[in-house]
């Protein structure tokens, strides 16, 4: 039952090291794996066994993507060259890896019409580089007064959800504590 596996998940998850350190780059991009029993879940939520196009932005190292079947067309994301490389040896994608937090993500995404979307993207403010200031993202076809937001999480979010058809579902896994604007 889905409950066994999420408990053997759980057991599994519970019996592995934790892994404290972290290097320059992955505090610079960050990149933080989602927990096999966290992808489980979400992948349950989001339906990705109905999934058509499954789009996951912010892709990592594939785990938001292990309960997808074989048959969905899935639209990986990730910058990160090394965890790209490893996307397609895994998971025999082709992944994209376009800033999901820009325009030029949303608009990728438009030729695709994803149905399904399943992320865990990095939380909270990014500093401008060069400066102590909050970089703004933008939230494209904003439904409040809001077109920009500091926090970059809520800017993939908001703008991959955007971007599903209107019987899409999706999943996403954000900090409890986010920006202010």
């Amino acid at each position: 039952t889905p409950l066994d596996i999420y408990r053997k998940l759980v057991a599994l998850y519970a019996q592995q090291a934790r892994l404290g350190t972290r290097t320059a780059a992955s505090k610079a991009n960050q990149a933080y794996s989602t927990p096999a029993p966290l992808a489980y879940l979400a992948d349950m939520l989001a339906d990705v066994q109905n999934a058509k196009v499954l789009v996951e932005p912010t892709a990592g190292n594939g785990m938001l993507l292990i309960g997808v079947p074989p048959d969905v067309q899935i639209l990986a994301n990730e910058i990160d060259p090394a965890r790209n490389a490893r996307l397609t040896k895994q998971f025999k994608v082709t992944p994209s890896a376009i800033d999901a937090s820009t325009e030029d993500w949303r608009q990728y995404l438009t030729d695709w019409k994803p149905d399904r979307a399943v992320m865990n993207p990095p939380f909270g403010s990014v500093i401008s580089e060069g400066t102590s200031e909050s970089k703004k993202f933008p939230i494209i076809n904003a439904v409040t007064s809001k077109t920009e937001t500091t926090s970059i999480d809520l800017a993939i979010a908001l703008n991959t959800l955007d971007a599903l058809t209107p019987e899409g579902k999706g999943v996403i896994i954000i900090g409890s504590k986010t920006g202010t604007m």
